[in-house]
This record gives structure tokens, sequence and C-alpha cells, in this order.
């Protein structure tokens, strides 16, 4: 830990300067990110060719931005376009079903925003099939409503998106049967974490998934050793868990009978911010930006947190913008795009805002075949989403400490 890391045994004068800082430089981030994507919206709207893929995440920023205008002209356009007879959303002259995890977030931002996309029985109902009967979510279900067939065993990042939606749908059951669900996959783990190794896959019966075939290392597990770790699902995981806690709470569940939601948040990020500095220069480390602020909120407005639980949080997201964010940010404000082949061979690190990543044209040409990749309109689209979630929480911790530093000194109301 260098002393730029941290929060503790540091002049106060110091950390409101730091504090400050980021919240500003953020602030400027988000605009600029949102510039752009708002350049890119066109009379379809959205935004160089029929896609979900340019849509599902560039919503949700827009609402978090308070652009409710705007996010409803995009969901509007999902559900002239999209909406199928199995209840799933995707443009079949497109693609086939995507399955759970794109389809989360637009019905997310259609319940959070009350756009009638969120209303739809047969698309709800559809979700809801989605939840198996232990609580866990899988990510495919096959393509007729009649004869759900998961295609695999449920996953921790499927039951954390199916569970962000749920809370905003307003199914809360749903949303603490997919809670339960993580923490038994969290329980489960314990004899692992000491290993840095997180399996997120239950298996038949419930039970942990540790089989992990030649080459299936990626789908089954996370390890804390680098960037090549699948890092995004134990952020989704956290911020779900974190979101229920709150969502809970804000119904007027009393802590104690909320609490397990909050502590396997906190027990996730215990094990995720073991993670070396070299995790923070890829875009899989974008979620941690999310579930830092969110545990930031929410711990301080909750009056839970203590400073050594703060420090780690914000040496996290600190890290998350620094890296993850500025060091990969293109000239434009914007982030390129993100090939999918040899991914962790590629360093999306910018130098002046120019990046060395080929174009998908040249990669392909070079591989001699088609590569799979993300636009910049995807990625900055998440990456804005996830810089406003680091901004809200860094927000409150400025809040907090000051409410701290004041109440010590005997300052503050009477």
């Amino acid at each position: 830990m260098s002393s730029y890391d941290t929060l503790l045994n540091k002049d106060a004068l110091l950390v409101a300067q730091e504090l400050g800082q980021t919240s500003s430089a953020t602030s400027i981030t988000i605009a600029r990110g949102l510039e752009w994507l708002e350049e890119r919206l066109a009379p379809g709207p959205i935004m160089v060719e029929p896609d979900l893929n340019y849509v599902y995440k560039t919503a949700w920023a827009f609402l978090l931005a308070g652009k409710s205008a705007t996010t409803a002209r995009l969901l509007d356009w999902v559900l002239d376009r999209a909406v199928q007879e199995s209840g799933d959303l995707f443009l079949p002259e497109v693609e086939p079903s995507q399955g759970i995890y794109r389809q989360s977030w637009l019905l997310r931002t259609a319940a959070s925003l009350g756009h009638p996309l969120g209303a739809i029985e047969r698309v709800r109902d559809r979700m809801r099939q989605y939840q198996d009967s232990t609580g866990g979510v899988a990510d495919s279900i096959g393509e007729d409503p009649r004869h759900p067939d998961p295609g695999g065993s449920p996953s921790a990042g499927a039951t954390a998106a199916f569970g962000e939606f749920a809370i905003a749908a307003a199914l809360i059951e749903d949303a603490r049967r997919a809670g339960d669900w993580l923490l038994r996959l969290v329980e489960q783990n314990e004899p692992h974490f000491p290993n840095g190794e997180f399996y997120f896959t239950l298996g038949p019966h419930g039970l942990l998934d540790t089989e992990v075939p030649a080459g299936m290392r990626a789908p089954r597990v996370v390890g804390a050793k680098g960037r090549e770790e699948p890092t995004w699902i134990l952020a989704i995981a956290t911020a779900f868990l974190v979101d229920l806690y709150a969502a809970l709470r804000d119904r007027g569940t009393p802590h104690d009978a909320s609490s397990q939601y909050l502590e396997g948040a906190l027990r996730l990020f215990a094990f995720d911010c073991q993670m070396p500095l070299d995790v923070y220069f890829s875009w899989n480390r974008c979620k941690m930006a999310w579930s830092s602020g969110r545990l930031l909120e929410v711990l301080t407005a909750f009056k839970l947190g203590d400073l050594d639980l703060y420090d780690s949080l914000y040496r996290c997201a600190r890290r998350t913008y620094r890296h993850t964010f500025l060091g990969t940010r293109l000239a434009d404000g914007s982030w390129g795009h993100e090939l999918h082949d040899d991914e962790t061979a590629i360093d999306q690190q910018t130098l002046e805002g120019i990046s060395a990543v080929p174009t998908e044209e040249a990669w392909q040409r070079h591989r001699g075949h088609k590569v799979p990749f993300s636009s910049s309109i995807e990625i900055t689209s998440e990456n804005v989403v996830m810089t406003l979630h680091l901004r809200a929480g860094i927000q409150a911790l400025e809040q907090e400490l000051s409410s701290s530093a004041g109440r010590e000194t005997g300052g503050g109301d009477p």
C-alpha cells in the first residue's frame, strides 16, 4: 500500500483534497462519456445499426445520469422492435436470444423508469422462469417458454443480474431467493478462499461445482491472481447483495433481519480486494467501481462502516477510476472496443488517449477468422454507469468523513 492509496494516517486536509479531486474528476469523465454517447444517437434511435448490445447498458447510463427522456426513447425502440412472443428480448434478424444478462439490464431500467416495457406480463413471467426452485438463475433456458430448459447450472453472475431486475420490478421475494442462493454459494466457498479461489456455480443438489475441465477455468472459477480472472462476477454479486440489503431496509425490514446480505457482500468484497494491481488494467475490473461505490453509499447511509473498511473501499474504487477508466480512455472521452479473442494479452491502456488495440477488421484479417468483440458504445456505456456508481460512493464518503470531523471537534448542529 502506498501513501496515495489510503485514507489512514494521513492529514485530514490531504484526504479532503483527494476525495474532492476524485469527485470532481469523475463528474468530468461522466459528462464526456455521456456527450459522446448522445452524439451517436440516431433517429433509429441507437446507434450504428439495430443491435440490443448498443442499447442495454446505454439506457441504464442515461437513467442514472437523470436523462429520463433519452432513456424512454431507447426503451420505446426496444418495446417496438425486440419483444418476442416467448417474452425474451432480442432481434431475430440479428441473433437468437442471448438469455438473462442483457435483458435484466433492459427490464431493470424499464421498471425503474416506470416504462411500459417493464409491465408486460409475459416478459415478467419469462424472466421469472430463469430462476429455479433453489433461487439460482441460469444464463439460458432455451427459447420455448412452455418447456424451459436450463443450458447449465445456476451461476453467480446470472443470479445477481436477475436479482437486480427483481428488486427494480418489486419482486422482492424472488430477489431474496436469489440472495439466499448467493449466500449459500459464498458459504460453500469458505474453504477455498484461503487458496485464492471462488467457484461461482452450484451443481446438482445445490453443491459447489469445483470440477474444472481443461480449458474451462474462466467459466467456473475466479482466482485472486491476475487480470485474466473474471473478477466482474465477484463485483456484480457484491453489488446485488448490498442492493438487496438496502432495498429491504428501505421497505422497513430491520437490520437484524437483512444483515446477512450485507455481510455476504462484505465477505465477497474482502476476497475481491485481494486482487493485484494489474487486475485493474483490464475492463474486466470495471464492476469493482459499482460494488465499492454501492457499499460506500449504503454503509455510510446506515452508519455501519468504520475507517478501516472505508479505506479498503476507497482504495479499490480509486484504483478502478485511475487505471481501469482513466488509464484506458480515448482522447474523445469514450472507451474503445474490446476484442475477446486472446483478450488477456491485449493491453487496453492508452497513451495520451491513443490506443494500441487493433481494429476488429485488422485483428480478423490477422487471425484469419471472425473475432468476437464488444463495441465502443457498449464499453463506454458500461464504464459511464460504473463511474456514476463510483462518484456516488466517493461523495457519500466525503460527507461521512466531513460529518465525523465535525462531531469530533464539537461542530455541526446543536
